[in-house]
């Protein structure tokens, strides 16, 4: 077992996890305002890979004492940790999001613009088909993705001490 973290180890794992957070929320502004085509969480991962290893998460766990901001910053490993696991996944259900395209009463509608069109259709029969349309997208592209991330992720947590 590896020796608790010092206070100013988990001052500068906090540290290093705020750059770690602004990195990542960076590219999901970038990629789901449009700006960019791709999701590119690996590269983020890959740069702070010891920021969310297990044995990372399972040495800040060791610290928790009590003290809200250790526990929260445990929180923090953990996810990342998990999230470290499931950025593959994330990426493949960002691609698909941005290239399924679903055809409804002869339209071809970019999935994420759905949502939208159904809360501005007037029609309800329409706004059903529209629905329809996402559910079925949904269920055959997206789910399968995530099932898979869920199980790595219900595998995975055991081994969070």
């Amino acid at each position: 077992m590896t020796a608790v973290p010092t206070p100013r180890e988990l001052d500068d794992y906090r540290e290093q996890a705020d750059r770690f957070i602004a990195a990542i929320d960076e590219e999901y502004y970038l990629h789901f305002a449009g700006h960019k085509d791709s999701l590119d969480l690996v590269p983020i991962y890959e740069r702070f890979g010891e920021l969310t290893s297990l044995d990372q998460a399972n040495r800040v766990g060791s610290a928790v004492d009590g003290d809200r901001r250790v526990r929260e910053l445990w929180k923090f490993a953990c996810s990342g940790y998990l999230g470290n696991l499931t950025r593959d996944f994330e990426e493949t259900s960002a691609r698909l999001e941005a290239e399924l395209i679903a055809a409804v009463d002869g339209d071809e509608i970019p999935y994420r613009m759905l949502r939208p069109r159904i809360a501005n259709e007037p029609d309800r029969a329409k706004r059903q088909r529209l629905e329809d349309a996402r559910n079925a997208l949904t269920d055959e592209h997206l789910l399968p993705v995530q099932l898979e991330a869920a199980q790595v992720v219900t595998e995975a947590v055991h081994a969070l001490a």
